[in-house]
């Protein structure tokens, strides 16, 4: 899973957070994963699948918000906070080998922008 350039980002001292949900809880898709930086109230990245959720599919949206963040210039978290669900756990050690701890948590720092970006997907996709 690790790539050579994600390691080389530089790394900088910041917690960030990553979840997904089903967006229609009517169906069984889409889910919409996204990565923020609560410190300053920003969704770093986000992705959207019609797929069952994958551990390869949280990976590589981290990777794109390491990469391609919305806001601000390509960097590793020193910290990755995740919602606890076992799609997380066969992702410790690729985090671990790109220098970024992943913690699993039972509740996420609330970020603004969060329930109107879900809000906004369920009114796109949820209604016809």
């Amino acid at each position: 899973m690790e790539s050579p350039f994600t390691s080389k980002l530089p790394q900088v001292q910041e917690i960030w957070q990553a979840d997904f949900a089903l967006i229609c809880p009517e169906g069984d898709s889409p889910w919409l994963a996204w990565v923020t930086w609560p410190d300053s109230d920003l969704i770093l990245a986000r992705d959207l699948t019609e797929q069952e959720p994958v551990s390869d599919w949280l990976w590589l949206t981290v990777v794109k918000a390491m990469r391609h963040p919305a806001v601000g210039e390509p960097r590793r978290p020193t910290r990755l906070h995740a919602r606890s669900h076992q799609l997380w756990r066969p992702l410790a050690t690729a985090f671990k080998v790109i220098g970024v701890a992943l913690v699993e948590r039972d509740q996420l720092m609330p970020v603004d922008g969060v329930p109107e970006m879900l809000d906004e997907f369920y009114q796109e996709r949820c209604h016809d």
